[in-house]
């Protein structure tokens, strides 16, 4: 028996599966817990930073399991009376249509969620868009009033950085910074299912 077609019919089956997606597909919340419910199941985020302290400087903010680079001016301390989101330290933003903040973590994630809040009226309600490993995913707007609110994504795909830009001037704070983990790296199912086939293939010639 020619196996030649079961092989080439396995080969696409593989590549169909193995091959990443071009482009997350993405939801995206404005409640913590319905975002917790879905990332996780519910419960707090393997990756959880109240940013109440850290460098008031715009170099790379090193966070442990996460980096962040780009336009953030440092965590501002408690008290700060232009944008105090929760009356502790928050993260400072300035983003315009050439400055932007990418966040890049040690480990892939599938959700990230943290709390906004514009640095002032004048600055309230500007669209900001989120790049996912590069690509254009999805986007948040600040809330048209100075006051707080929660932004959270869901993404079918793991990744490992996103970047925040607009066209509008968007200075405003990040709070409460929540993110999980990929459960199951896709590399390993690819794998596995890579010597499934090989095993059936070298069968079928015996």
């Amino acid at each position: 028996m020619n196996s030649r077609p079961t092989f080439r019919i396995c080969l696409l089956a593989l590549l169909s599966l193995a091959a990443p997606a071009l482009q997350a597909a993405v939801v995206a919340y404005t409640d913590r817990i319905s975002w917790q419910a879905d990332a996780g199941g519910g419960g707090a985020g393997d990756i959880v930073d109240d940013m109440n302290s850290g460098p008031y400087t715009a170099a790379a903010l090193n966070r442990g399991s996460y980096v962040i680079t780009g336009e953030a001016y440092g965590f501002f301390p408690n008290g700060n009376p232009v944008n105090a989101i929760d009356g502790s330290g928050y993260l400072r933003l300035f983003l315009d249509g050439t400055n932007d903040t990418t966040f890049t973590f040690s480990s892939p994630v599938t959700a990230f969620g943290f709390d906004v809040h514009p640095d002032n009226f004048n600055l309230s309600g500007p669209t900001i868009l989120i790049a996912i490993d590069g690509a254009d995913a999805t986007s948040y707007t600040l809330p048209m009033t100075n006051v707080n609110g929660f932004r959270g994504f869901v993404s079918d795909t793991p990744f490992t950085s996103f970047t925040l830009t607009t066209a509008d001037d968007a200075l405003h704070g990040i709070d409460n910074f929540e993110a999980y983990t990929a459960a199951v790296p896709e590399p390993t199912r690819s794998m596995l299912l890579f010597f499934g086939v090989s095993a059936f293939l070298l069968r079928r010639r015996r």
